[in-house]
């Protein structure tokens, strides 16, 4: 029913490798380790529009009643006027990533989740193949500060992005990320 758990016996398959496939032919060392981590503690629910939604506890991390149409405003055509590219801390299960991706065709937009397992349960509840093998959507998740360093290399070479991952870091959602990264 609406807003009820998803169970194993839906007749939904379950997109993980699908999804997993598709990371490794971009980055197989993240999809290893994202296939090695955990699920998060996170709820996985049908939201009223019928798409999987989650919640930690009694937070709802996306809306419980449309998280589409929800990001679908987020990335909104009126927020975005000028923005050359956008960074998103914390990823939830992708519909912001997946909104701003569409939006912003060709402009990078940095998905930056801390946690391993935070991604893996979003690979298990949705199909976001189109948001994996975009070249324009970066993935960085979690890992030691080398492995940080490494993601974060490439982009650090972009003004735009520079700028914007220092705004991102300060966030709460990334304070993993934070000892992690070198000091500007």
């Amino acid at each position: 029913g609406n807003g009820g758990p998803l169970s194993g016996d839906t007749d939904d398959v379950n997109p993980l490798a699908e999804n997993l496939s598709a990371l490794r032919a971009r980055d197989p060392s993240l999809a290893s380790r994202v296939e090695a981590a955990q699920q998060a503690p996170v709820e996985i629910v049908r939201a009223r529009s019928g798409a999987p939604t989650s919640r930690l506890g009694k937070v709802w991390l996306h809306s419980g009643y449309d998280p589409v149409e929800e990001a679908g405003r987020a990335a909104g055509p009126e927020r975005l006027s000028g923005v050359q590219a956008a960074v998103v801390a914390g990823v939830g299960l992708g519909y912001l990533v997946e909104a701003l991706a569409r939006r912003m065709p060709g402009r990078p937009v940095v998905a930056c989740e801390a946690d391993p397992s935070m991604l893996k349960t979003a690979l298990s509840a949705r199909d976001l193949r189109s948001a994996l093998s975009d070249p324009a959507v970066r993935w960085i998740v979690g890992g030691d500060p080398a492995e940080v360093r490494r993601r974060l290399s490439a982009i650090e070479n972009e003004p735009a992005l520079r700028a914007l991952l220092r705004l991102a870091i300060t966030t709460k959602s990334l304070t993993a990320f934070q000892a992690a990264l070198p000091k500007p």
